[in-house]
């Protein structure tokens, strides 16, 4: 066994190269569409070229395993002369007619070729001390050269007449033309290495082109079209949102000038009427700022359909908007002797774009009213949800009937496109909200009524978040049990926190009675605590809210206050009573009680 040389070990790793490059570029070809012949020619070229890459490699370092050079390079040189065929016949095969005469010649020369080379008749193979050397007899040169011009020639062809295949013809001829020229030329192992680099070069630009091409990727043209359908689309896009623009602008002015001028004759500014022109007049008016209002949502539409529509949030009060919009809606509300009853004036503040938000506020609410019940009551209020960076704004009626609540179900559900009773009001309010990363849904719930959830981004205050919800790995985990904790004050959350993490619990705080609430239902705790005094609603009607729930009242309530009053709180239904300040074995003690006396009904 001999150590190769450094001209042995280079030829080597380039001969390599070309086994593994061309083996990938044969299994590309074959992945994308093994069925077509262009793809088959390519595949099975390189995998002949990769054996002519791999058995040379081999012999270049023979003596180190003490390898025969024949048979091996016979079958070498043949696998190469087929990948020539096979490359000239992927070539020809976008005009086949034209190149059948040289497609019938290189299978006729490459024949006698492969039939010399069995027969040993090209070359004389002279045994060196390290390696070996092939001489070129005169027949084989010349086999060899004519081989190579006609390639050359043809390939020239190719390039000055179709225009189509000059990527495929300078990929394909790299490894065709400089992979064999060390063969003609009796080249010695060091210079075979540019020559091995530049066939890698052509093996991999195949592989690109036939990745890119759409006659060897069914996919390609798929890819092609969508995208030329997708720029399509955008420039449709562009210009109905061009034309949207234009026409809104042509339509508003000249229905701003008759709703104006309508109210001026209303008003009398030209004259008396009667009151049945006045009745006539007051409709013309409505509904000239109801086709405004649909031009304004077609425009609002179509620049949120092309992403034109920008929000500049800042700190808003979300009871403030409501009641700016409720004056808005105030005629409505009272002409179906509609009853509004508010529950939203501790609501965090929210973080949005103020005028969006109205816009918002506004379509919900309108669309609330217009298909509640006369002397219905819509119940406004909120609570902040569990990851403490969104308000959720509840605007419920009971009196909506179930047809148009279905109706308005499906203006949320993803699969349907109907909003054909609610026009684009709640589409657009549903996307503005989208847009400040919030969300809008519509629940149902017999007995209840429906409601419209708003969900818009809180004014976050990274103290109480930290305070009011646990870190995120417990708040993940849904093994351990989750605590409620109702109270004003957050520095007895924090404190209770501090107690019950350590412990295994999850806990969440609210800092409010109707939060409490409104927590307890999205959360459905194992124990809440809840404080008695406390602002708008104590404790005691916190307490009494969640006994006659029947969704809240299996939950065991203990009470931590600074009041003693253990009798009334059993009356009402609490499970325990601690007094402030409580300490953590107290609190643990009573919680442990309670869980083992729920273990019997799990």
């Amino acid at each position: 066994m001999t150590a190769p040389t450094l001209d042995n070990f280079i030829a080597f790793m380039s001969n390599f190269g070309v086994f593994v490059f061309a083996n990938a570029t044969a299994l590309i070809a074959f992945w994308q569409n093994y069925r077509a012949r262009l793809n088959q020619y390519v595949g099975w070229g390189m995998f002949m070229l990769a054996m002519w890459g791999g058995i040379s490699a081999i012999l270049k370092i023979k003596d180190t395993f003490d390898i025969k050079v024949s048979p091996w390079l016979e079958i070498s040189t043949v696998s190469y002369f087929v990948a020539i065929v096979l490359f000239i016949f992927f070539l020809s095969e976008f005009d086949a007619p034209r190149f059948r005469y040289l497609r019938l010649f290189y299978v006729l020369w490459v024949g006698a070729i492969v039939a010399f080379t069995i027969m040993g008749s090209l070359w004389t193979i002279e045994t060196l001390d390290i390696g070996y050397q092939i001489e070129m007899n005169p027949l084989g040169r010349f086999m060899s050269a004519t081989l190579a011009l006609v390639s050359i020639g043809f390939i020239y062809v190719l390039l000055t007449k179709d225009k189509a295949m000059r990527g495929a013809a300078i990929s394909t001829s790299l490894p065709l033309l400089v992979g064999g020229l060390s063969v003609i030329l009796n080249l010695r192992a060091a210079p075979q290495f540019i020559n091995h680099i530049a066939a890698i070069v052509g093996i991999m630009l195949t592989a690109r082109y036939i990745v890119r091409e759409p006659q060897f990727n069914p996919l390609a043209q798929l890819y092609q079209d969508l995208a030329a359908k997708n720029a399509d689309l955008e420039e449709a896009s562009r210009l109905k949102g061009e034309f949207l623009a234009n026409m809104s602008h042509e339509l508003r002015t000249p229905l701003n000038s008759i709703i104006g001028y309508t109210e001026l004759v209303t008003m009398g500014t030209y004259g008396s009427l009667t009151d049945h022109q006045l009745d006539r007049l007051e409709k013309v008016t409505r509904n000239g700022k109801k086709l405004l209002e649909l031009i304004n949502n077609v425009l609002d539409l179509s620049k949120l359909d092309a992403g034109r529509m920008d929000i500049q949030p800042v700190a808003v009060s979300p009871a403030n908007l409501v009641g700016e919009v409720l004056k808005t809606l105030a005629p409505l509300a009272t002409e179906k002797t509609l009853e509004v009853v508010r529950h939203d004036h501790d609501l965090p503040t929210l973080y949005v774009d103020e005028v969006r938000t109205r816009q918002i506020l506004l379509n919900v609410l309108a669309n609330v009213f217009t298909f509640s019940d006369s002397t219905s009551t819509i119940t406004i209020s909120g609570y902040l949800d569990a990851n403490r960076n969104q308000v959720v704004l509840t605007i419920g009626s009971i009196g909506i009937r179930s047809k148009d609540a279905f109706n308005l179900a499906q203006v949320f559900n993803k699969n349907s496109n109907t909003d054909a009773i609610s026009g684009l009001g709640l589409t657009i309010s549903q996307r503005l909200a989208e847009l400040h990363g919030g969300h809008i849904w519509f629940g149902t719930e017999p007995g209840r009524g429906s409601t419209f959830y708003v969900s818009l981004p809180a004014l976050s205050n990274v103290q109480h978040i930290s305070h009011l919800a646990p870190p995120p790995t417990i708040a993940n985990d849904t093994r351990r049990p989750l605590i409620l904790v109702i109270d004003d004050d957050i520095e007895t959350i924090e404190v209770i926190q501090d107690y019950l993490h350590p412990e295994g619990y999850r806990v969440y705080g609210a800092l409010s009675g109707r939060e409490g609430l409104l927590r307890a239902h999205e959360l459905q705790p194992q124990i809440i605590t809840l404080d008695i005094v406390m602002p708008v609603m104590d404790g005691w009607a916190v307490l009494e809210t969640l006994k006659t729930d029947s969704r809240l009242q299996a939950i065991p309530v203990v009470i931590i206050s600074i009041t003693e009053q253990h009798i009334l709180s059993r009356q009402m239904g609490a499970a325990a009573m601690l007094t402030k300040p409580v300490t953590k074995r107290m609190l643990l003690n009573t919680f442990r009680a309670l869980e083992r006396k729920q273990e019997p009904a799990q």
